[in-house]
């Protein structure tokens, strides 16, 4: 029994040491080396900038993973945990970013021997052909095309930065294999830089110059629905540039799927990556390097033009302080050849100027949400018969985030009368028209007769309209929507509270009529030097009919404006 129990004992040890046996030192120096590669990760990620969370630098992850693995280096298992992806070529021969969820990641060679131009040049033909065979192919002289090319180059790309134009105009002249230039490319390029041009040669309809630019763009929805079956950079290119113009006719949700899909081949193309060490491996060029960082930048501008708030008050507020701070410290700190002076006769660089009014605009936005009354029907009743009513509205004029917005839409319509002086509005790009409807909003809540400065807000207030007026020759959809998103703001704000306040300040007010001419509009407050239809300039023959509220209204809304109550009252 004894050697029985022994017997037992013995071999539940043996089974109890089998179980806690340490794993076989080739697991072990392959944690080891896991853990090292996490570690450099962590500091790596964490002495970047926080722009630059989203690019991974993919070869350093490789070669640190090489290294601290040793002999290990080829162990499957070291593979299989690699968190980060990496490109190849696949059969279309471009490189292509596979991610860590992907078994393609794995494959450190090619996936096909081929030319790598070979797919997308057959995409081209096949979408030349089919323009061809739709009767949708556009002609032009070389005359005409540098002039469309010397219109993009000056107006649109530097604000819209998403072709590198040396790597471009290299591939356009013939002088190296293409691959940065396409028809898709042209067209698409041509298409928005028609809007800046009054030629008439260059209109659908010859006596529509909205018209200007469609025939381009026509063309290129077809090459579009071709290339991207092998995209390149080209293509990526194409569909940012593509979002922009589909927007600019009114079609938003059309230019969001552009956008997105620029944003998605960027990805699908590795153009998210850091590059940087491919040129020490002389795998790729500087030049091909930049040019795809400034396409992969360009597309991330695009796709977070419009982007959603889903933060609560108070979070708003942290990141809206700290987002304060950072912006007026970047601003503070700008280059001399990014300032520009307060002096409309000193010359300044278009493109710097759309820069500066951009930054106020972001101003506007970042503070707008915590202006205490934002304008509405409900928050913003006068209660004429106390005092109680003023001292509110004169607590509204102090609230420190309306005064940030103030200044900024002050500025806003300062720099827009310096760039109408120097320039004109004609070729000024698209995001023009949502930075000036910015300032119209502040600039239309302090043109209320509560306000002490309201002289001041009402000049700077037409400044913008007819800015937004001028717009309308080369944007037409979305400066009509303004404009007519901007009477239906005044018809809500204006309506009732402010008329009974006018009303007791001057009898002689004929409400009725006022109400029927102008909609709601407001009359000046008694020893005012501004006639009584001081702000009918909003309500004029020159603003889009009433045919586009409903239209109007939705945007409106999805701005986080209630305009509802304000139709058919």
């Amino acid at each position: 029994m004894a050697k029985r129990g022994n017997g037992s004992q013995s071999r539940v040890s043996h089974v109890g040491i089998s179980a806690c046996a340490p794993p076989s030192k080739k697991y072990v120096e392959s944690l080891q080396a896991r853990i090292r590669h996490l570690e450099a990760q962590v500091v790596s990620l964490g002495s970047k900038p926080a722009y630059e969370s989203s690019k991974l630098d993919l070869n350093a992850e490789v070669d640190e993973q090489d290294e601290s693995s040793g002999d290990d280096e080829k162990d499957p298992l070291s593979d299989l945990t690699v968190l980060a992806g990496r490109l190849n070529v696949i059969d279309d021969g471009q490189l292509h970013y596979f991610g860590s969820q992907s078994s393609y990641n794995l494959v450190r060679e090619p996936l096909r021997e081929a030319d790598p131009h070979e797919p997308s040049h057959k995409a081209q033909v096949e979408g030349l052909l089919a323009t061809a065979q739709l009767g949708k192919t556009v002609s032009i002289s070389d005359e005409l095309q540098d002039h469309l090319l010397d219109l993009y180059w000056r107006w649109q790309n530097p604000w819209n930065y998403v072709i590198h134009k040396g790597a471009f105009l290299k591939s356009f002249k013939g002088e190296d294999d293409g691959k940065y230039c396409s028809p898709l490319l042209l067209c698409s390029m041509f298409a928005i830089a028609a809007r800046y041009s009054d030629r008439p040669e260059l209109r659908s309809v010859q006596d529509d110059p909205n018209t200007t630019g469609d025939a381009f763009c026509e063309q290129a929805k077809i090459l579009m629905l071709y290339e991207a079956e092998a995209p390149t950079i080209t293509t990526v290119q194409a569909a940012c540039i593509l979002a922009l113009r589909i927007m600019s006719d009114g079609k938003e949700a059309l230019g969001w799927l552009y956008a997105g899909n620029a944003t998605r081949m960027a990805h699908n193309l590795g153009l998210h990556l850091d590059s940087s060490k491919w040129i020490a491996a002389g795998s790729v060029s500087e030049q091909e390097v930049e040019a795809r960082e400034v396409t992969w930048w360009g597309c991330y501008v695009v796709d977070n033009y419009a982007a959603n708030n889903k933060l609560s008050n108070r979070e708003l507020e942290d990141v809206i302080s700290k987002a304060d701070v950072e912006l007026r410290t970047h601003f503070a700190a700008l280059p001399s050849f990014l300032r520009i002076s307060h002096s409309p006769k000193v010359p300044m660089l278009p493109h710097v100027c759309l820069f500066h009014i951009q930054y106020h605009a972001h101003l506007i936005l970042l503070h707008r949400p915590l202006i205490r009354n934002r304008g509405r029907k409900n928050s913003a009743s006068l209660d004429t018969s106390t005092n109680d009513g003023r001292n509110n509205k004169r607590d509204e004029y102090e609230n420190q985030h309306m005064a940030a917005c103030r200044h900024s839409a002050t500025e806003i319509a300062r720099l827009l009368r310096t760039y109408k002086q120097q320039y004109t509005l004609r070729r000024i790009p698209i995001a023009a028209v949502h930075l000036c409807f910015s300032a119209v909003v502040i600039h239309l809540m302090d043109s209320r007769p509560s306000n002490p400065n309201r002289s001041q807000a009402i000049r700077h207030l037409q400044t913008c309209v007819d800015a937004l007026r001028d717009l309308r020759t080369a944007w037409c959809a979305w400066s009509d929507r303004a404009l007519r998103a901007v009477g239906l703001l005044a018809r809500e704000w204006y309506q009732c509270e402010d008329i009974s306040l006018i009303q007791s300040c001057d009898d002689t007010l004929n409400l009725r009529g006022l109400e029927t001419s102008h909609a709601g509009g407001v009359e000046a407050e008694a020893g005012d030097h501004w006639q009584s239809d001081s702000l009918a300039f909003l309500f004029d023959v020159g603003t889009p009919g009433q045919s586009m509220d409903s239209l109007v209204t939705d945007w409106l809304w999805e701005s986080g404006y209630d305009v509802s109550n304000a139709i058919g009252e």
